[in-house]
């Protein structure tokens, strides 16, 4: 259950926790008073950054390989004739639905994360806001 889990959930939460971190120190270091900067404060910002978007990508990469190997379990167990107690393991339509959406869901937020990461590298932190 808890790979399945995290199968679904994993990619969301790391491009979540992504999002708020860069966005934290992109407005700090950018804005950090009461008008903008056109240099960060903060030194190496596009390193830490880019840092944790890598760390995002890692984790959603682990997801989607998480959801697949889940989704092969599960259709290679289809075939079996295993009988399954209701304590010890979810119905095998439930899991195999779970691990499919798992694998649309970190693959959509892969993306996110990915292009996230691009916008890093091309686009300059304090772009936009200094005039």
């Amino acid at each position: 259950m808890r790979a399945l889990w995290f199968g679904l959930a994993g990619a969301s939460i790391a491009w979540s926790v992504q999002e708020v971190v860069d966005t934290a120190l992109v407005s700090h270091s950018c804005y950090p008073g009461g008008f903008p900067l056109s240099t960060p404060v903060i030194g190496g910002l596009r390193g830490m950054a880019a840092a944790v978007s890598v760390t995002a990508m890692l984790v959603a990469l682990l997801a989607l390989l998480t959801a697949l190997r889940s989704w092969r379990m599960m259709r290679e167990r289809q075939g079996a004739d295993a009988i399954q107690s209701r304590e010890a393991a979810p119905p095998a339509g439930r899991s195999r639905f779970m691990a499919l959406a798992g694998i649309a869901v970190s693959a959509l937020f892969l993306g996110g994360i990915v292009l996230q990461i691009v916008s890093i590298v091309l686009v300059h932190p304090c772009a936009g806001l200094a005039k």
